[in-house]
């Protein structure tokens, strides 16, 4: 299977996802705001792609595409790197000058996103290396993006408690179960606070 996210399919299928992880959120807290609709957007992205690329069913294929999905996203990074340079200097002479103000916002629009993805591959990268261990790495990576999506939509406050039956973990449990990395809130739990990673340092 090849990935594709310009596909049509694959689009379809992330506006469905969207609309879970905007409910995901709703359900799991009355006492923050939802993120935004670009935020559901960008998470359900991440899922998406943690999907794809991580197969529990097949670890060779699992590595293989893990791979493959951590080489194209530092090359997409730094593809997009050139516009970003341009972008930056379009508007420094926008600055200067008194430019059509359709074309200005729309330089700045895409500045943004451009900004915004880089920030959140960033985050998605390191969890897709080779050399990471995948089978905790979802739980950290997804509690940090959805604290920054609610983030921005609540003033910079986001859920911080990271006990079983708190925000954090109750979005959580059906986001991991939507890309087969099912887990309960307890176990989720101490994922999060790190217990497993100093339980297994007595392990032999």
């Amino acid at each position: 299977m090849t990935l594709n996210v310009a596909s049509e399919a694959w689009q379809t299928e992330q506006r469905v996802l969207a609309e879970q992880v905007d409910c995901w959120f709703r359900n799991a807290t009355k006492r923050f705001d939802p993120p935004s609709h670009h935020g559901c957007e960008l998470i359900s992205f991440y899922l998406m792609l943690f999907q794809f690329c991580i197969d529990p069913a097949d670890n060779d294929k699992q590595a293989d595409s893990r791979r493959k999905a951590f080489n194209y996203g530092n090359r997409f990074l730094d593809h997009i790197e050139p516009k970003r340079r341009e972008l930056e200097a379009q508007l420094c002479l926008a600055a200067r000058g008194t430019p059509a103000r359709p074309w200005l916002e729309e330089w700045k629009d895409l500045a943004f996103r451009i900004d915004e993805i880089r920030r959140h591959m960033k985050v998605l990268l390191p969890a897709l290396s080779p050399k990471r261990d995948v089978r905790e790495d979802p739980v950290r990576k997804f509690a940090t993006l959805a604290q920054e999506a609610w983030a921005e939509t609540n003033g910079g406050r986001a859920p911080r408690s990271k006990n079983a039956d708190d925000p954090l973990v109750k979005f959580l449990v059906p986001a991991l179960t939507a890309i087969g990395h099912g887990r309960t809130p307890a176990a989720i739990s101490d994922i999060l606070r790190d217990r497993r990673r100093r339980r297994g340092r007595f392990r032999d």
